[in-house]
């Protein structure tokens, strides 16, 4: 069987195996017999039509297993992560899953899940969960008694909203005002409620959610129409999130978006002015700017990098005891409020950052000085076949010759049928050659 879980769960097209009805009741099986007996499921989904099928299909087949389920409805994945490390907390052991498919379009959707703690699951669980779906058999603990959790939605939410308004109520943001846009997504109800009360002004761009425009046109995938909305009402800040709400794009006063990095070093510039000195060190992934790692590493911070994916992420900050780390996607993550990368608690912290400092965004984030940065990709038929191509390894081979102070990564992408391609260094010309010239070869191969 062709491996299911890629770099942030599973995902597919709706319709087509493995998001289909029939694979919910083998996966809550799997899982079922995986995990401890009064272990609750706390379960949520994002704004796609076909969520509530397959959300209806999976709790049916987990409470037949006799486990409880903790159905939050339409909520963001990094509030699923912060529920199911609550109510572990408070003495109900549970695991989050959320029915999502984050930024890819509306036709498809996914599995993504987390641990007691909030966190993403291993490779070797997933492994194993993969390995059970096999020998799942119809009957597996079937008939079993289950539990009843006495934690509702209202007072997870109520625990959140207070982690949100406390991050907002440490400097005063009244003077600020903000666009939002929401994807469509699971945030498109929460997020404009937590931030609104405390702004100036919150102007929200995104359409009221239909089940088939999430991530259409708008998002932290297309900030077009936020950067627009920014300049033309001369806004402060813009946040974009993605479908499940774990991603953010930053817009600053100028229409401009903010890259990832950008925004991490604004998160350790405002901790050292906060706090006096930094906790710990930073983590990024392959693909983060050496001008981060190298603006971080200037002032004494250690930089650490992982492969693409915030599970990686997440496992090194909580391996080093560090707090904050993040990829130039937008998923960013600080331990201190949560275990996942949550879009709207960056929001807060770059709010209160912008609040401590006379600057505007832009003046923040023009502080970390990044690498010239090109990125490429080609859609291919079989991802494997394609990065084995003696094509492709003799263009990678050239470009190492010949350009020896340039980075390079090719990489297939864990969500998607593609090959991405990222090519760093000093003249950006020379950047943009290279990663011209490796995509050409791409297509080759392909």
């Amino acid at each position: 069987m062709p491996r299911l879980f890629g770099t942030d769960g599973i995902r597919g097209q709706f319709g087509t195996y493995p998001i289909v009805v029939e694979f919910c009741e083998a996966l809550a099986t799997a899982v079922a017999n995986r995990v401890d007996r009064g272990t609750s499921i706390v379960l949520g989904r994002d704004t796609r039509a076909s969520g509530q099928v397959l959300a209806e299909a999976i709790a049916a087949r987990f409470a037949a297993c006799g486990l409880d389920v903790v159905d939050l409805g339409v909520v963001p994945s990094p509030f699923v992560a912060y529920s199911a490390k609550r109510m572990s907390e408070l003495g109900h052991s549970s695991i989050g899953l959320v029915i999502t498919a984050s930024h890819n379009p509306a036709s498809d959707n996914g599995f993504k899940f987390f641990n007691q703690a909030g966190r993403k699951f291993s490779e070797s669980w997933e492994t194993d969960i993969e390995r059970r779906i096999e020998d799942v058999d119809d009957s597996a603990r079937s008939g079993s008694v289950q539990t009843q959790s006495t934690v509702s939605r209202d007072g997870l939410y109520d625990d959140y909203q207070s982690l949100c308004e406390k991050i907002l109520s440490e400097q005063s943001v009244t003077h600020l005002s903000i666009g939002l846009d929401c994807a469509s997504g699971a945030w498109h109800a929460m997020a404009n409620e937590v931030l609104a009360p405390f702004v100036k002004a919150c102007i929200q761009i995104d359409p009221t959610p239909d089940g088939r425009n999430i991530n259409h046109d708008y998002g932290s995938n297309h900030p077009t129409h936020l950067a627009e909305a920014v300049r033309a009402q001369r806004l402060d800040v813009g946040f974009a999130f993605d479908g499940d709400g774990d991603r953010i794009a930053v817009i600053d006063e100028q229409g401009n978006v903010c890259d990832g990095d950008q925004v991490i070093y604004t998160l350790v510039h405002e901790e050292f002015e906060r706090n006096g000195s930094f906790d710990g060190g930073v983590v990024g992934t392959i693909m983060t700017n050496g001008g981060l790692a190298h603006a971080v590493e200037e002032v004494g911070i250690p930089f650490h990098r992982t492969p693409v994916g915030d599970r990686f992420i997440s496992e090194a900050l909580h391996e080093r005891r560090w707090t904050l780390g993040g990829e130039p996607s937008g998923h960013i993550i600080n331990t201190h409020y949560s275990p996942t990368g949550d879009g709207l608690l960056v929001a807060c912290q770059l709010l209160r950052a912008m609040a401590r400092n006379p600057n505007n965004l832009s003046q923040l984030t023009s502080k970390v000085a990044l690498f010239n940065q090109e990125h490429r990709k080609e859609v291919v038929n079989s991802k494997e076949q394609t990065m084995q191509s003696p094509v492709l390894a003799a263009a990678i081979r050239r470009v190492a010759d010949e350009q020896p102070g340039m980075r390079v990564i090719v990489r297939p992408s864990g969500t998607e049928p593609v090959i991405r391609v990222m090519v760093e260094g000093e003249d950006l010309n020379d950047v943009r050659n290279c990663a011209d010239y490796l995509a050409s070869q791409l297509r080759e191969s392909a």
